[in-house]
């Protein structure tokens, strides 16, 4: 039949085939890809959290990448300093230091958006100020004014960043500001499915481009930041950072196109929230608050509930809480527990589950105690352990360092020594060698894949236990009472023990000069020499006791 057609209609049916499978592959695309749709107002944290899945499930930054986030992390700088000597007139606030008033003209006549280098008139200028008393204050009340959030992380870093050589690191990246302007796209892989993240800029300037996005959003995701309760717009100095997010919160959940999306909340900035409920208290901006003043879980949990109000489902938010009970993270709980509940109560539909999680943003892995002496015996098992907060998708290795060998990476084990075993915990890496032997002793460290890495040293102390050579020690010896005597013991064990002598009835026997005896020690070998005192002692027998060093 199909010899009978034209090259034209041949063609046609070409076409049309071509059409039809690539439709196919389209829709089967389609069901493994996801659009998220990231929402929320300016400086929420969302651009951060995009950064942040392209390094944990994405390709991460190559060092070119790192290259062209130099220039804004000067710029955070300047920004941030000139934030700060504006405010200085806005409070009132003198300088510690008056010569200090010279360089902070010197700092405000730069356009922070031109800087492309860190030149070091500029450098020491801004080191200068960052020391001085009155800045010092002046930050202390930041939230009278607006500043960036990384203000301190850069600038007290500022010797590692004025290095010619200076490459930001993952962190340096997470923490520099730049407001997201237009619509924003972010595909990444995981397990097999596509996540298509879509990031549109918060300030209100922003949001009417976001109609553009709304159709077939599988999830919004929702982020807030825990730390604004108490701070106000970068567009309205008269209006509170908060309320105006919960308003923008309770807008796009009540939107049609959203009808069958899930909704995922991310009260974000979670470890500013714990800093500054110190001093700054909920209750002075939202007086309905009745929770500690000093305490920020049930402070965020209030602004979630907030969120969420008229679900009736309790158990639609998905927050799960470890609530502390002493010290400074309880005296922060009580306002992230007022934070939660304050989002709950903007929820109007009680068929919408609304999915809460607490986050920070820029968490890195990091160490929770130091690196650990341990000394076991040989022979036997030994474990050194390291505790890591917030791995996420990082990886633990454990290496010798006195050969450079890669004992472990994750779960495996990559040495080819039967004896070395690792083990995970809740937190906890632990690196075991099993039949101790001498040559086990020595550095470990404890590594994490981050950029730059981060280790943690260990060490490992063999010991040995203590016994007595027969073969170069004194066995029994018969003598005539008034003739000299002498007597050897030695005595082997990691570290060197200690040597002393007992009679039989277990006196000590003191060694000196005043009782007529002396002690020579030559290597491990400790030897009593008894002259005609010896019959003090009744004649009995001396025998031997060893005591380890510790």
């Amino acid at each position: 039949m199909e010899c009978c057609m034209s090259e034209e209609a041949k063609e046609q049916k070409r076409i049309n085939q071509e059409i039809e499978r690539q439709l196919r592959k389209d829709k089967r695309d389609a069901r493994r890809e996801l659009k998220l749709l990231l929402l929320g107002t300016g400086e929420s944290g969302k651009s951060t959290f995009i950064k942040q899945m392209r390094i944990i499930h994405g390709s991460g930054y190559s060092d070119d990448d790192k290259r062209g986030f130099i220039k804004l992390v000067y710029q955070n700088i300047f920004m941030a300093m000139q934030s700060m000597i504006r405010a200085m007139d806005l409070l009132s606030i003198q300088y510690g230091n008056p010569s200090n008033v010279e360089k902070a003209e010197l700092i405000s006549s730069i356009d922070f958006e031109s800087v492309t280098t860190f030149e070091s008139p500029y450098v020491e200028a801004i080191k200068a100020l960052w020391a001085d008393s009155g800045i010092q204050e002046c930050y202390d009340r930041r939230r009278e004014y607006q500043l960036t959030d990384s203000a301190k992380y850069y600038l007290s870093d500022l010797a590692r960043i004025e290095k010619a050589d200076y490459l930001p690191t993952e962190q340096d990246i997470l923490r520099a500001r730049q407001p997201t302007t237009g619509i924003l796209e972010y595909p990444f892989d995981l397990d097999g499915i596509i996540f298509r993240m879509v990031d549109v800029g918060g300030q209100r300037s922003e949001r009417r481009k976001w109609i553009h996005c709304f159709e077939n959003v599988t999830s919004i995701i929702f982020l807030v930041a825990l730390s604004e309760y108490d701070q106000i717009l970068f567009e309205s100095e008269n209006e509170n950072r908060m309320e105006e997010s919960k308003a923008l919160f309770k807008t796009i959940i009540t939107y049609p196109w959203f009808q069958h999306s899930s909704v995922i909340l991310f009260l974000n900035k979670k470890d500013l929230l714990e800093e500054k409920i110190m001093y700054s208290h909920l209750v002075d901006y939202f007086p309905e608050y009745d929770g500690p003043k000093c305490d920020p879980i049930p402070a965020r949990e209030f602004i979630l509930q907030k969120y969420l109000k008229e679900n009736p489902d309790p158990d639609s938010s998905t927050a799960r809480l470890s609530l502390p009970t002493t010290g400074p993270q309880r005296d922060a709980n009580a306002a992230r527990e007022f934070i939660l509940r304050m989002f709950v109560d903007l929820n109007p539909d009680a068929e919408k589950i609304i999915y809460s999680h607490f986050t920070c943003a820029t968490d890195a892995p990091k160490f929770l105690d130091s690196g650990t002496n341990v000394t076991a015996v040989i022979g036997r098992d030994a474990t050194l352990t390291c505790s890591v907060k917030n791995l996420q998708n990082y990886k633990v290795a454990w290496l010798r360092v006195d050969t450079q060998t890669i004992l472990t990476i994750g779960p495996h084990v990559i040495t080819k020594n039967h004896r070395v075993g690792v083990s995970r915990g809740d937190q906890a890496w632990s690196l075991t060698l099993r039949d101790i032997r001498m040559s086990d002793g020595g550095r470990y460290m404890c590594q994490i894949n981050t950029e730059p890495m981060i280790t943690q040293t260990h060490h490992l102390h063999v010991s040995v236990p203590p016994d007595i050579v027969n073969s170069s020690s004194s066995g029994e010896v018969i003598i005539r009472e008034g003739e000299n005597v002498s007597l050897h013991c030695s005595a082997s064990g990691t570290p060197p023990p200690t040597i002393t002598w007992r009679r039989e009835d277990s006196a000590l026997m003191k060694i000196g000069k005043q009782t007529g005896m002396h002690k020579k020690l030559t290597s491990d070998c400790f030897n009593i020499y008894m002259n005609e005192y010896l019959f003090e002692f009744n004649g009995q027998p001396v025998v031997v006791s060893i005591v380890p060093v510790n």
